[in-house]
This record gives C-alpha cells, structure tokens and sequence, in this order.
C-alpha cells in the first residue's frame, strides 16, 4: 500500500521544480530586457556622440564661423547660448518631464526634430550664399537643436538610472566614449582629407563634414524605439502645480551630497568653458597651419578612445569619487601646456598633449552624471537633474566674456584663470561621496565614504 504522503509530496516537488523553471525563465527574462536597455542606451548615446564629435561645438563649429568671417565675441556667444540653453530648457520642462508617463516619446520627438534639422545645414551651404547668410542661417538651425538638446538630455539621464543597474552605468558611460573614439578616430581622418582637399571649396568642405554629422544624429534617435521603460504613475493634479514643482526643486538642496557634488561641477564646468577657444587659439595666436590644427583634432580623438577605457573602467571598479578626482587633477595641466606652448616660441607639442588630456578626460566628466544618480532618491532624479542646471546658469556667461576679452586683452590671464578653477575642483572632489559596488555585491554599495 502506497504511504499517505507519498503523493503530497511528489505534487510539492513537482511544484517547487516548476517555480524553479518559472524563477530560471523570470530571470532569464530580467537579463534579456536589462542587456537590450544596455545596449539600446549604449548604441544612442554611441551615435549621438559621434555626431557631435563631428559637428563639434569646441571644435569644427569656432573654426567654420571664423572662417566665415565671425569675431571671437560671435563664437563666444554661441558657447554661452548653448550653455544658457542647458540650464534653462531643463527648469522650463523639468515639470512635464516628471510628470510624463514616459520620458522615451519626449526623447523621440524632440531628437527627432533638432537632430534631423542638422540636414538642412548642408543645404544652406551648397546654395551659395553670402557668408552673413550663412552664418545667420546657421545660428538658427543651431539655437532649435541647442534648446531642444537638454530636454532630451534630462529624459536621457532619467532612463539611464531608471534602465541600467548602477554597477553597470560607469562602464556603460566609459565604454559609450572609448567605442565613440575608436570611430571618431576614423572620422577625424576623413574630416582631416576634407578640410586639406584642395579640389572641393571653403562650402562643400564643411557640408561635408555638417552632413556627415546629421546623418549620425539622426540615426541615434531610432536606438530608443526598442528601449523598454518602466512604467510610471502619473503624478496627481496637486503634484503638478507649479508651486509643487518649486517646492521639489527646493528640497534637493537639503542633501549635502548633491551640495558637494553640485560645488565641484560648477568649478569643473567652468573651466572645461575655457577650452571652447583652445583650436581658435592655436589657429590665430599660434598661428599653426591646417595641417596642425587637423593633427590637434585626430590627437583628441585618440585621447577620448584611452580614456573612455580608462574612466569607465576606473569609476566601476574604484568609485566615481576617485575617478573624478584623477580627471579634474589632469584638467590642471591644460591651460598649463598651453602657457607654455606660447611662450616656446609656439610649440606643437605642448599643445598636442593638451588636447590629448582634454579627449581624455571628456568623458571622466560625465561621471558628475552617473554620482548624481548614485547620490539621490531614483523617483526624485528629474528635480536633481533640473536643479544642477540651474546652477550652472550663471556660469554659462563665461564663453562670452571670455571671447570678448580675447579681442581685446593678452590671453595669458585666461589660463591663470582656468588653473584657479581647476584647482578648486580638484579640493571640492576630495569632499564627494564614495561608492564603490563590488563585482557580486548586485546593486547594493560594497564601501561607502
């Protein structure tokens, strides 16, 4: 006679062998849709920063309206607009941001517009018109994509702490500028051959080059189509007001590690500004050649792929803390080597370490990103996002005042200036928060300082 128990248990062992099977394909599922967030985040931002990089803000951008004929007070300006539109676009939108049930439409469409608007860009060029034209014309296109950039860019850090574990978003973040490099290399050499073909004029040089930027822009945008996003409860009427909204705003201020953190961001931002003019000072002061100015550019490049590896892997292994830490102490010896290629009678290489040590450090400085979303409440990170660029308002004047200045006075005192703020980042690092996850530890912070 079989024993009374003996099927109760068989069905609990057949039971517990099904939730096992469930618990393996729920975890298998887990891991699928976190690599496919991984990567969809990882490939956006791949291809968005290698348009950038090409359409360079600090870079080709100074060069082609000093080629058309604009002062440095015009380049300067563009600087401080894209600067103001960073601050404010966020504040302006940070309340409907929060509010949006999904952050991944406002990405689309505002990307879609500004970053598919850079096509028309070539267009203008190839139409032969005068160079206040184009200049104008260009301004315009660039304002609609500089305040539509940091609405998705507050959607974009938003899904990068809502979508990626916290162990994984230093290497995400090192990994994205080191790949970016390694093709921006590639791109740097094409945009070297076009800049030197004596066949193709001054216009058809840089269409290309504009072109070639567009297309990347735009294909970025189709890497969130796929992005699967958590869903969220829209807030209630009370909690969309605007003095709800001001009231958030103001709380994230109480946390004392958003305060450090916000203190060396500042110094940092205001310094790497400086650097807007490093291509038009080695151009116009040092008087270098195209030819140097184009090796400066491929020097960079190869500065961001070692140091996208490097950054990356040292924020996941050590701590964002110490990370930023080491690329703000680098950020001292660039206005240092540029002092010292004017005075040596304008050397190239001083100036070619400096702009290695600035690729280098590029994208160190997105780690104020990623401490931010390791330092406060994941459900409160829109109204941190919006409050650090309020912050960094004021300071997005500097460009301006700086390229008014340079027009007028020795440019010596610049640098003097940008070692100060340097120097204050570098103490203000040493007061931020440690974390440090450990490889197994999961989510969970292994050392905390």
């Amino acid at each position: 006679m079989m024993p009374k128990r003996a099927v109760p248990t068989a069905l609990i062992s057949m039971n517990n062998l099904h939730l096992r099977k469930d618990s393996k394909q729920s975890g298998a599922l887990k891991r699928l849709k976190e690599n496919l967030n991984y990567y969809c985040i990882m490939m956006e931002g791949l291809f968005n920063t290698l348009g950038v990089d090409i359409l360079g803000v600090n870079t080709i951008i100074p060069l082609f309206l000093s080629d058309f004929g604009a002062g440095t007070g015009l380049i300067g300006s563009l600087a401080s607009v894209h600067s103001i539109a960073g601050a404010v676009m966020p504040l302006l939108s940070g309340g409907f941001i929060a509010a949006a049930v999904s952050k991944r439409r406002i990405s689309l469409l505002f990307n879609g517009l500004s970053r598919g608007l850079i096509l028309t860009i070539p267009v203008i060029l190839l139409l032969g018109l005068p160079n206040n034209w184009v200049t104008g014309c260009f301004m315009g296109v660039m304002l609609v994509y500089f305040f539509c950039q940091p609405i998705t860019g507050t959607t974009w850090n938003y899904l990068l702490g809502a979508c990626v574990e916290p162990r994984h978003r230093g290497k995400l973040m090192g990994t994205l500028f080191a790949i970016s490099g390694f093709i921006t290399f590639g791109s740097s050499n094409i945009i070297k051959v076009i800049r030197e073909a004596g066949n193709l004029s001054q216009s058809q040089r840089y269409a290309l080059i504009f072109g070639l930027a567009g297309i990347l822009l735009s294909m970025s945008v189709l890497f969130f189509i796929p992005l699967k996003e958590k869903k969220v409860e829209p807030p209630s009427k009370e909690g969309r007001s605007l003095k709800a909204y001001i009231g958030s705003l103001a709380v994230c201020f109480q946390n004392r590690d958003f305060r450090r953190m916000i203190a060396t961001n500042a110094c940092s931002h205001a310094s790497t500004m400086i650097n807007a003019f490093i291509y038009v000072y080695a151009q116009n002061v040092l008087e270098f050649g195209t030819k140097q100015v184009s090796n400066l550019l491929i020097i960079q490049t190869v500065g961001i792929v070692i140091g996208g590896f490097t950054t990356g892997r040292i924020s996941s292994r050590f701590g964002t803390k110490r990370m930023l830490l080491m690329v703000e102490s680098l950020g001292i010896t660039i206005p240092l080597l540029e002092l010292l290629s004017g005075r040596v009678m304008a050397s190239f290489w001083p100036m070619a370490v400096a702009v290695f040590l600035m690729g280098f450090s590029r994208s160190g400085y997105m780690g104020y990103q990623t401490h931010l979303l390791e330092i406060v409440p994941g459900d409160k990170a829109v109204y941190y996002i919006v409050s650090k660029s309020m912050v960094m308002l004021p300071l997005s004047l500097i460009s301006a005042g700086v390229g008014f200045y340079m027009e007028r006075f020795p440019i010596a005192p610049v640098f003097v200036f940008q070692i100060v703020l340097c120097l204050g980042a570098v103490f203000c690092a040493t007061r931020l928060k440690l974390i440090v996850y450990k490889k197994d530890a999961g989510e969970t912070p292994a050392e905390q300082e």
